[in-house]
């Protein structure tokens, strides 16, 4: 009990100290009705990850891609899987476990459901993270002599065995170092994907980069630019929620030095993902299965977040087999896209 409470460094703050927007807007991360094509409702857990970014300048020649000429002077780690005749790419991250909310309850007071949500999703991105990178973001890290073993350990045990790494081994997690963004509230059967912004701490850290749990995959740095030229050839697969955060990157984060700025900047239905709050997409209407167009706050058609007349913010979309493939962002006047 006593060294769980020791788990979370700053954990006796109010209730969601740790997220930059109000406890109200944090009241959807929990598991979402979905509908089974039976017609039975299922319950998604949200799925929390790191979109963790990296000078260039930290990465060795084996670390990068050599065609990669993005003009970002960072990259951005990805999992990186093959699945039959298809590469998927994935930000490191994992479904918010029983295990995380647990933990999250174990350092809060007097906390609502959506305080320990809220937390527990910060949980379960570092401890994933781990897993599946062996880079320790967020925390002190665990000593170099039993890291590696300590990750194939959490790889093997699952979300469980979290708690007892971090008392055993005299590790607080940092929660306020991550940067929650703007998570989509979509139609259909999509969960709910909710990302967390940070950097890697140092080039050291950087050096403990290796892929746990995946036998057909690889860990690869890439500038946002890249992955999306890879997406648009289609030589590999993302959720909806990922594209749009390596598109938002691209576009306003050139330089890593400005992240705490644009971070800082006050919302802008031209840019909502830097501000955490639900972003609700709606289908346009006269939308067909094989294309549809989802509509972003900003944009004229929005039905509870309009912008002016004839504006477009909108997603055009195709469905492609059973993946729904992104075709490009249509932007509201005066914001500028660099693809």
């Amino acid at each position: 009990g006593s060294c769980r409470r020791l788990s979370l460094a700053g954990s006796a703050c109010t209730p969601c100290a740790a997220c930059r927007a109000p406890c109200a807007a944090h009241r959807v991360p929990r598991s979402r009705e979905m509908a089974l094509p039976s017609g039975e409702p299922a319950a998604m857990p949200p799925w929390a990850g790191i979109a963790l970014l990296c000078p260039k300048g930290w990465l060795t020649e084996e670390l990068r891609d050599p065609e990669d000429e993005g003009l970002e002077d960072y990259c951005i780690c990805l999992l990186r899987s093959w699945t039959g005749w298809s590469t998927s790419a994935s930000l490191p991250g994992a479904p918010l476990a029983p295990a995380d909310l647990a933990l999250a309850r174990a350092n809060l007071v007097d906390a609502q459901l959506g305080d320990e949500v809220c937390l527990a999703l910060r949980v379960a991105a570092v401890r994933s993270t781990f897993e599946r990178t062996g880079m320790m973001v967020a925390a002190n890290p665990p000593p170099s002599f039993a890291r590696r073993d300590l990750q194939q350990i959490l790889v093997r045990e699952g979300p469980a065995a979290f708690t007892a790494f971090l008392c055993d081994w005299g590790i607080r997690l940092v929660p306020d170092e991550l940067s929650e963004l703007a998570w989509f509230l979509m139609p259909g059967p999509q969960g709910e994907e909710h990302i967390f912004l940070t950097r890697v701490p140092d080039a050291a850290e950087v050096s403990w980069a290796a892929l746990g749990g995946q036998e057909l995959g690889s860990l690869v740095w890439m500038t946002p630019s890249r992955v999306l030229q890879l997406y648009s050839r289609g030589d590999l697969e993302l959720t909806l929620m990922q594209w749009y955060v390596l598109h938002e990157l691209s576009r306003s984060l050139p330089k890593l030095h400005a992240l705490p700025d644009l971070l800082a900047a006050p919302p802008s239905k031209a840019a909502p993902l830097w501000f955490p709050t639900p972003v609700k997409l709606c289908k346009a209407s006269g939308a067909d299965r094989e294309e549809m167009h989802l509509l972003l706050p900003g944009d004229a058609d929005h039905p509870s977040s309009p912008g002016v007349c004839g504006q477009r913010h909108r997603l055009r979309t195709e469905l492609v087999g059973s993946e729904l493939r992104v075709r490009g962002l249509e932007l509201p006047a005066g914001a500028n896209s660099r693809l």
